[in-house]
Order: C-alpha cells, then sequence, then structure tokens
C-alpha cells in the first residue's frame, strides 16, 4: 500500500498565494482519493471561504471522498465559525476521528446534530501541520485533508505519511511542487519522519528544509547555458541530483577556523585558489568526522575528485547554476530587471558595492533561500573549463591535474550586470592566487539529505530489516535457479572494514594504505570478526577447532561475523529486484557514481565511502574490493537450499561477491558470484554483519 507521489500543485489564478496537496489513501482495502488540500501563502488567502474557517486559521480540502459498502454517500463539509458542518448523515451514531499525518489519533469528536442529516463538529485549538479528518457511520466513509495555516505562511507535512489506524492506510514518498513558467521541483520524503511540519517559503512556495549553515536543494532538470554568453552555449537541459549548499560563501572567519590562512575583516567572503578551496572542503569534512571529498595523489600534482562523496564539495557547473536560478528560466534569478534599485537588492556588483567586498548574506534570497548567487564574489566550481557537451550529462574526469582550467561562477563586487547572469562562466588556472571565493555542497544520500534517519546507526553500522527476495540471477550459469529466501533483521557495516580497523581490533600490522579496505584472506577476516565481538561484549560466532584450518560459524550467535551469500545479495540489493541496485543502466557516468570498477578507477582501489549508496545506505557494496562471505561455493538447489559442513578446511573455496577496482560492470550485477580458496588477499575486503532483535 504505497503512494508514489504526493503532488503540490499551485493554483492556476493565485499562483503565487496557494498550492494543493493530493494523494492517495487505501481504506481497507479500497483506493480513495484526496482531493486535495488549499494551503495559503505570503498571508494573502485567496481560498474559496468554504474551504477556511473564519478565522483563516485552517482550510480543508474542496471535496470529500466517500467510501461505502455497497454504496458510496457523498458528506459535504464546511467551516461554520470554528466548527466544521457536515451535511449528508443519516441516522445513528457517526464519529469524526482526527489523525496525525504519521497516523496517530489525536481526538476522536462527537458531534451535535442539527438537522435531519447535519451533524456539526467542534474542531480542537491545537490543531498543526496536516491532519487527515475521518468520518465514520457504519461501513461508510469520508476523508478529508485538514491543513492549519500558520500565520499565513502555510505549512504542510515534511515526511512519510503512514496512516494505519482501523484499517486506513496510506503513505506519501514525494511532493513535486510545480508553477507555472518554472522547472518542477521534487522533494523525497523519508519514512518515519512522524509529525514533522516544514514552513513553506512564501516566494516560491516551497519547503525550506535547513541543516546549519545549509539548504537543502531538491533533484530536478533545467536548461543550462545562456545565449547571450558565448561559452555557455549550447543551452542544453541537464538533470541535477538532490544535494546541500551552503546558504552563504564562506568567510574569512571560516577559513582561519579551518586552519588556513585568511587575512581582513571576518564577515568578508573568503578568497584563494582552487587549491585552497578544496583544502577547506576537506578540512570541514574531518571537523564533522566525514569522508574527505578531495584525495591527494603521491605525486602532490592531481587531485582525484569525487562528485558524490560523503563529506564538503564544491559544486559542479550544473549543481551551481541549478541553485543560482532556482527554478526560473530568465537572465538572473530575480527577473530580467537590471535598473539600479532591483540590483542593490540582490547583487553587489562594480555599480552597487560602492567600490569593495561587502559582509556575505547582506542582499535578498533566491527562491533556495541562498544569498550572495550574484556579485560580491565569484565561486568555484568543481568543473574543468571546456565547451559545454551536447548530451545530458557531462562527466568530470577522476583526476583533474594543475593545468586544467576550473569554471569560476557568480560575479563578483567589480562585475557587470552581465557577469552577474545565473549562466555565466569565466574561468582560471587553479594555483592562480585568486579573489574567488568558495560555497560547499553535500550530495544528498538518504541519511545526509534530510533532518531525518531512515535505519537506525550504531557505530559504523546500520540496522537494516529482514525479509523476503528473490535470490540470484537467470542470466548467470552459477547463480540460477532464481529462488525466494528470506533474511532476519541485521547490523551491517556501512562500508568495508578498513586495513587501520583491521589493526586497532586484532593488534597485527596490515600493510599497505590503512585507509582501504583491509585486503585479507577469509581466516584473517574471521578472526577481527571474532577479536571486534570480544571487544564489544557479544559471543564470538567462529570456533578453532583442532588446526587452525578448521573453523565452525555458529550463525545464531550474537556476535560480529561475515554475512552469509544470501545477507550479501539481500543487503547489496538494497530492495531492488533489477540486475544491479540501481536498474539496469550501465553507462560509464551511472555505473561510475555508484562504484569504483575498470571504468573509472585508474588500475587502483580507493577508500570506501566516495560513491553513492545503495538503497539502504551501504557504500561499495559493488566495486572497489570484493567481500568475503561465509558460505562455502556450491551450485544453488531448486528449493533455495544448501547443506554447509560444520568443519570447513582451506579446501573448500569461499564464495566473493560484489566485484573489485577492475572489475566489469557485468561481476556488479547483485548476483554475480565468484569464489576462490579462503587464501586469497590482495583484492578481496569484508564487512561484517550480527543479528539484531
Amino acid at each position: 500500500m504505497r503512494i508514489p507521489s504526493l503532488i503540490a500543485t499551485l493554483l492556476g489564478v493565485s499562483a503565487s498565494h496557494a498550492f494543493l496537496l493530493t494523494g492517495t489513501i487505501h481504506v481497507e482495502g479500497t483506493r480513495v482519493p484526496l482531493p486535495g488540500a488549499a494551503v495559503s501563502i505570503a498571508g494573502r488567502p485567496e481560498i474559496p471561504s468554504s474551504l477556511t474557517d473564519a478565522a483563516g486559521a485552517f482550510a480543508l480540502s474542496d471535496q470529500a471522498a466517500g467510501v461505502s459498502k455497497p454504496v458510496a454517500p457523498r458528506f459535504k463539509a464546511v467551516f461554520l465559525g470554528r466548527s466544521l458542518k457536515i451535511d449528508g448523515i443519516g441516522a445513528g451514531d457517526s464519529r469524526l476521528d482526527i489523525l496525525s499525518a504519521s497516523g496517530r489519533i489525536v481526538a476522536t469528536l462527537q458531534g451535535a446534530r442539527t438537522g435531519a442529516e447535519t451533524v456539526e463538529f467542534r474542531l480542537p485549538r491545537n490543531l498543526q501541520g496536516v491532519s487527515i479528518l475521518r468520518l465514520r457511520q457504519g461501513d461508510a466513509f469520508a476523508v478529508w485533508t485538514l491543513v492549519s495555516l500558520q500565520g499565513g505562511a502555510g505549512a504542510m507535512h515534511a515526511g512519510a505519511s503512514l496512516l494505519a489506524s482501523r484499517g486506513l492506510a496510506a503513505i506519501v514518498d514525494t511532493l513535486v511542487v510545480t508553477k507555472p513558467g518554472m522547472q518542477d521541483l521534487r522533494y523525497p520524503l523519508p519514512e518515519g519522519a512522524g509529525d514533522r511540519v516544514t514552513t513553506l517559503a512564501a516566494d516560491l512556495a516551497i519547503p525550506s528544509v535547513s541543516r546549519g549553515r545549509m539548504r537543502f536543494i531538491p533533484e530536478g532538470r533545467f536548461l543550462m547555458g545562456d545565449s547571450l554568453v558565448a561559452e555557455a552555449m549550447p543551452r542544453i537541459h541537464r538533470s541535477v541530483r538532490s544535494f546541500w549548499m551552503d546558504t552563504v560563501v564562506a568567510t574569512r572567519a571560516d577559513f582561519r577556523a579551518s586552519g588556513i590562512a585568511s587575512f581582513g575583516a571576518d564577515s568578508l567572503p573568503a578568497e584563494g585558489n582552487w587549491m585552497k578551496a578544496v583544502r577547506y572542503c576537506n578540512a570541514r569534512s574531518r571537523a564533522e568526522g566525514l569522508p574527505e571529498a578531495y584525495e591527494l595523489t603521491a605525486d602532490s600534482a592531481n587531485w582525484a575528485v569525487a562528485p558524490e562523496a560523503v563529506g564538503y564539495r564544491l559544486p559542479t557547473e550544473a549543481e551551481w547554476e541549478y541553485a543560482a536560478r532556482a527554478g526560473t528560466t530568465t537572465g538572473w534569478f530575480w527577473g530580467e530587471d537590471t535598473t539600479a534599485p532591483t540590483m542593490a537588492r540582490y547583487a553587489f556588483t562594480y555599480s552597487t558595492a560602492a567600490g569593495n567586498q561587502q559582509p556575505v548574506g547582506l542582499l535578498g534570497a533566491n527562491g533556495f533561500g541562498l544569498r550572495d548567487m550574484a556579485g560580491n564574489s565569484w565561486e568555484w566550481t568543481e568543473d574543468r573549463f571546456g565547451p559545454y557537451a551536447r548530451d545530458d550529462m557531462q562527466p568530470i574526469p577522476q583526476y583533474l591535474s594543475y593545468g586544467y582550467h576550473r569554471v569560476m561562477r557568480g560575479g563578483a563586487w567589480m562585475s557587470s550586470a552581465l557577469e552577474v547572469r545565473s549562466g555565466y562562466r569565466k574561468h582560471d588556472l587553479p594555483l592562480n592566487p585568486a579573489y574567488i571565493g568558495v560555497r560547499c555542497v553535500r550530495t544528498a544520500f538518504p541519511d545526509t539529505a534530510r533532518p531525518w534517519r531512515i535505519y537506525p546507526v550504531q557505530g559504523r553500522a546500520r540496522r537494516i530489516p529482514g525479509g523476503s527476495f528473490l535470490m540470484g540471477d537467470a542470466s548467470l550459469d552459477t547463480a540460477r535457479p532464481v529462488s525466494v529466501r528470506r533474511v532476519r533483521n541485521l547490523w551491517a557495516d556501512t562500508v568495508h572494514v578498513s586495513g587501520a580497523e583491521w589493526s586497532a581490533v586484532t593488534g597485527f600490522v596490515h600493510y599497505g594504505d590503512s585507509s582501504k579496505p583491509a585486503d585479507i584472506n577469509w581466516y584473517k577476516a574471521v578472526r577481527y570478526c571474532n577479536a571486534r565481538s570480544l571487544r564489544d561484549g557479544l559471543d564470538p560466532v567462529y570456533d578453532l577447532v583442532g588446526d587452525s584450518t578448521l573453523w565452525w560459524s555458529d550463525t545464531t550467535r550474537n556476535g560480529w561475523r561475515l554475512p552469509t551469500e544470501a545477507e550479501w545479495e539481500y543487503l547489496a540489493r538494497g530492495g531492488s529486484s533489477s540486475a544491479w541496485w540501481w536498474g539496469s543502466d550501465t553507462s560509464w557516468d551511472v555505473v561510475g557514481s555508484r562504484a569504483w570498477w575498470s571504468g573509472n578507477s585508474f588500475g587502483n582501489s580507493r577508500r570506501d565511502g566516495l560513491r553513492l549508496p545503495n538503497p539502504f545506505g551501504l557504500y561499495d557494496m559493488v566495486g572497489n574490493y570484493w567481500h568475503w562471505t561465509d558460505d562455502f561455493f556450491a551450485l544453488y538447489t531448486e528449493d533455495g537450499s544448501r547443506p554447509k559442513p560444520l568443519l570447513v578446511d582451506a579446501r573448500y573455496h569461499r564464495v566473493m561477491r560484489g566485484g573489485a577496482w577492475f572489475s566489469s560492470a557485468e561481476q556488479l550485477r547483485s548476483g554475480y558470484r565468484r569464489h576462490e580458496m579462503g587464501l586469497a588477499s590482495g583484492y578481496v575486503g569484508f564487512r561484517c554483519v550480527r543479528n539484531a532483535d
């Protein structure tokens, strides 16, 4: 019972003042539409008076959705002062349940009959956000959406709506805001968000979701480029994933706090070359315990760029322009007016900056709540300079040498009006002493894109709910037949165990780069599992029997262990049933954004966490390093069973899953299997799991 989307459609005649929420619910197996709840914004409600109460504090859906067995009566609800009058109610008891967006019953009201088929219900005064009104009379239902208007600013539920009380169930996972003449804005909504409410921004009617100094920028598609700028042609539609972006550029105080030299007043934009900008991004990542997005190579001349890194990074050109436009299609995000009064409200330029830089954040924000996107300080982007590609995506090289010019955007205090257009481009060498600032972004992953976590986290492990899935791959000889398998609840490491972690727990030296996954044999991997279990006060899973080559694993114990093959594939798929967890697209940019493989590794492995996670929030489940599993190799059976000896010695080949940095896209399929003797190492890592309650 899942609803694909919740659509907020701006009203045509009063598009700048209100929008509609629509969706679908299920009432005891029957689909029922939610016909829309009008929400006023900007303090100027233009909703029919019958849909709002006398004080303008509530807005109601414009019609009721009725379901009955077998005939659906039509209930009509209108406001009467602070009360809700419902017509069409025949004889017999009726009640009005008020449910929160998460399915919790807030109140059950008994109405006063004021006519033969009319009942009046007095609404409580403490309702907030979005509520569901459910009228029940016998087997008949009626459902309305009720929205609390907060001081005319408007509000909506910003989370997954789950209504599971008394057979009423619904789930909403996406908000889409549309407005004539603007791009659609999509906001993925997380599960388990409860009753959280997000205030709507009055200028564009989009959720204003912030975390610290950053603002959430929803995924979307826009027309990139500028017909007045030769270097910004050809114009082409580009797609952008969700990300977080600083509301203002970094200040000189920010640089100094990160250990980077910067002179001048604290509130002025920090200036430096491209290398200093990426060092600032890495410093912010380290300060928050996040993996760094930039990796300095041994020759100190090249930087490995990870656009999907968990940590802070520079925006790509497409991300920067998409954020600057904030849904607009005009030359400047405020329109086409470049008169002095208008420019003075939004941009510090040659004509408005009084001949010098100004403190950040003083002028008006664009529709995404970002300030200084035009003027005051140029801003570095991730991309090297070059002509625009004619396809949708413009891949970024994994290594960029000092010789590549980098693109800067936005204009500065000495710029002309032309240079602060949303599509204007300029470029410079990354080592040149520069007058260019930095505005960091972070890729919006499921656990970082929103203020709520989808799955509980414990240390470096995430709790993954168990379930059934189709295991195997009909196109692979060793991965068929496909059969249904059941996996229990698990705690699973989000990344491979690194060499540093293996050494810290076992006390043995790991040779090689300790920041990368520990490339060790199967026996060393299970020794680590036992040592980690003892450290955490858990029962070790593996018992040494006789000589050092015989091991027995008991997966019923609560300690850390290697995943079984079925558990690994369940975790890798992340709920998907396609050949690869992201679908069937094996183009260079799609695979490269999700895995280190032969197409982008340049003959070397990487540390984990620099590619996109799968839907379970697990990184590098495919690519970079193979994974050891707990199982020895055997062909699948029709019923999915596979006998397992209690004693397993070195003669048994162990199953490896997931592929490595040198693997083809075919080897990254969720069902792909490989096997070697347990003594193999050098390109095989592991991650631990343990049983969850």
